[in-house]
């Protein structure tokens, strides 16, 4: 189950891309999607399931889709926290929020 702690504001998020080997996934299957919500530092998903065999079961991945609930990132964060990655968060806000506080989209 997804809690507070478990969601993360952008700033935090920033953070966490420059000075960790934290990963931001956009949540959706889609290409056209994920071009179109693409954020500065981003990886689609279809890459994340491509190295998810091989990454660290504490890897931080903080997954973001532009639903106004952030519906779809919170699917996948515990569908992955099921899975063991117990660092799964999701971005509070998503695109919008990211966008919001000033940041880019790729």
């Amino acid at each position: 189950m997804i809690t507070e702690a478990c969601r993360i504001q952008p700033q935090e998020a920033l953070d966490h891309l420059r000075t960790s080997d934290a990963l931001l996934v956009c949540a959706y299957d889609d290409e056209t999607k994920f071009e179109q919500n693409r954020l500065d530092g981003a990886i689609s998903l279809e890459e994340l399931r491509a190295k998810q065999h091989w990454l660290p079961k504490d890897r931080e991945i903080i997954f973001y889709c532009s639903c106004p609930h952030d519906e779809a990132a919170t699917r996948l964060a515990e569908q992955y926290r099921a899975n063991g990655f117990q660092n799964a968060e999701i971005l509070e806000g998503g695109v919008k929020a990211w966008t919001g506080a000033g940041y880019g989209m790729a």
